[in-house]
């Protein structure tokens, strides 16, 4: 049986929710099938590139150059490797990808919106930039699909209302699941952590829109109150750097724990009693899907879609103007025992946030 071969087009494999989700589809689609290679813009190798040629996935990295010549390779690409689909990750930049895959006469062309970014202000020359993408997005692409309703009319405009497709990022829940007391006693003991601390974390890449300075200013507070906690910085990126001389120059090194990216997050979500994203935009986030599947309880910016709320009663939408509100509410659900995660295994399914239910959504569209 001859396979579909399908390139997905992302900006890079480093951790973040879009590049995990894909991660989470390539480790479970039938590999009869389906033959995905991933398209890269950058030069140097990627936290998930090992893996992906482990589970018998391609890589093709790209340099963006010169505009014509970008266009140019890509629609060689297009042709030589025979791709049935392409599927672009890379938001307004997805209007170039639709543009040379039609060009190489590829019928099947998906723009996939993975973030919301009107929540920000923007300048002109990127107000020009998303008006241009966005009509080579809508003429050429085939297929719009974004992980929520907000994150899909950000990128295609009132269009998505009648031609949109969601399609949420899937998490692992068995993964979440299986992960064992022992392992989560090992990591108390390796971090000193007492019965009566707070356990705070955030999962996401340590770049500007994450908002980590708001984090540093919630630890302060909670110093200064004389709060018992610690909290966790889960992930890398271009601000590392930067926040982390922050933590020392606050001399929270204490407080603030950066694990830099890891392989054993699940564990760590299991070990949080609050979860935090004060983001100033996002689509909707992976990370928070999997604080909730282990039954953590979340604050996150009202910047982020309501859509990401799975409706078990753990997650609170604030504001960023009013840190004391945060404060306020990591106090509250610091005393609040955490719901069973294996009760919170239906609404996962339920709301097709599963693994399964994704990869069936996307065989039907694939197909």
């Amino acid at each position: 049986m001859k396979k579909i071969k399908i390139a997905e087009f992302v900006g890079s494999m480093n951790c973040g929710g879009a590049e995990t989700m894909l991660m989470n589809i390539l480790r479970n689609i039938d590999k009869q099938k389906y033959e995905i290679t991933f398209i890269e813009n950058v030069n140097e190798k990627c936290w998930y590139d090992d893996e992906i040629i482990k589970l018998g996935g391609k890589i093709i990295k790209i340099e963006k150059r010169n505009i014509y010549v970008y266009i140019k390779n890509l629609i060689h690409i297009f042709k030589e490797n025979n791709f049935d689909i392409v599927h672009s990750h890379t938001y307004l930049h997805s209007g170039i990808i639709m543009y040379a895959a039609k060009k190489a006469k590829i019928n099947i062309r998906i723009t996939h919106s993975h973030s919301n970014m009107d929540t920000i202000k923007h300048n002109i020359i990127y107000k020009i930039k998303k008006i241009l993408m966005q009509k080579l997005i809508l003429k050429y692409s085939t297929i719009y699909l974004a992980c929520s309703k907000e994150a899909g009319i950000s990128l295609f405009g009132d269009k998505f209302n009648n031609k949109g497709i969601i399609l949420h990022n899937p998490i692992d829940i068995y993964k979440i699941y299986n992960v064992s007391n022992k392992n989560i006693e090992k990591l108390k003991e390796k971090y000193n952590i007492s019965s009566t601390q707070i356990i705070i974390g955030h999962v996401g890449r340590i770049i500007e829109i994450k908002n980590h300075k708001f984090l540093i200013e919630v630890a302060k507070i909670l110093r200064k109150r004389n709060i018992d906690f610690k909290m966790f910085f889960i992930g890398d990126g271009n601000n590392f750097e930067v926040i982390k001389k922050s933590i020392y120059d606050n001399e929270l090194q204490d407080y603030i724990i950066m694990t830099g990216n890891i392989k054993n997050v699940y564990e760590y979500l299991n070990l949080f009693d609050i979860f935090l994203m004060p983001s100033f935009y996002e689509g909707l986030p992976l990370a928070a899907i999997e604080a909730q599947a282990a039954g953590v309880n979340c604050i996150l910016s009202n910047n982020i879609s309501s859509e990401t709320d799975i409706g078990i009663g753990i997650v609170k939408f604030l504001a960023l103007n009013n840190i004391d509100q945060w404060i306020e509410q990591i106090l509250i659900y610091g005393k609040k025992k955490k719901i069973d995660k294996y009760i919170i295994k239906d609404k996962i399914i339920q709301e097709k946030y599963d693994i399964e239910s994704i990869i069936n959504q996307l065989e039907i569209l694939y197909n």
